[in-house]
């Protein structure tokens, strides 16, 4: 609902304005469940809205972005669902997703960490490469076991 996704945003807005008050690097985590039998188009969307709105409450809580790690999920279907999409897909969604729903004020890090097939890693990693090139992301991570 958009009250628990306005709320959820400015508790991560408020907790990462506390942590860096104590000069430490806040990890936003804005996570959307893959429960569910939705369409990885759903997810799209709705990781969009979240994380647009998680953004917002950054910046009325002056958080400094250059000094977070955003933690997303991926674009996926649900895990109910019928209609999976490739790894290259999710792999470009995703980094769509990232690039069209974070600010736009400046560099920011953001951490993949996820216990993805192999094949997936190798398409995130590629589109990774491409995707630091001249974007608005300055430090992307990524964990893949």
């Amino acid at each position: 609902s958009k009250l628990s996704v306005h709320t959820n945003a400015h508790a991560l807005a408020r907790y990462s304005a506390l942590v860096q008050e104590c000069e430490m690097v806040p990890i936003v985590e804005p996570e959307v469940l893959m429960d569910g039998e939705h369409s990885a188009e759903e997810c799209y969307e709705k990781t969009s809205e979240v994380i647009k709105k998680c953004f917002e409450e950054l910046i009325l809580q002056r958080v400094d972005l250059k000094g977070i790690i955003l933690k997303p999920n991926m674009i996926l279907a649900g895990n109910k669902s019928k209609n999976k999409i490739s790894n290259d897909e999710v792999a470009k969604l995703t980094l769509k997703c990232l690039k069209n729903s974070s600010s736009s004020s400046g560099s920011i890090s953001i951490a993949i960490l996820s216990h993805i097939p192999t094949e997936l890693s190798t398409c995130l990693k590629q589109s990774l490469s491409h995707l630091t090139n001249g974007t608005i992301f300055h430090n992307i991570h990524h964990h893949f076991e």
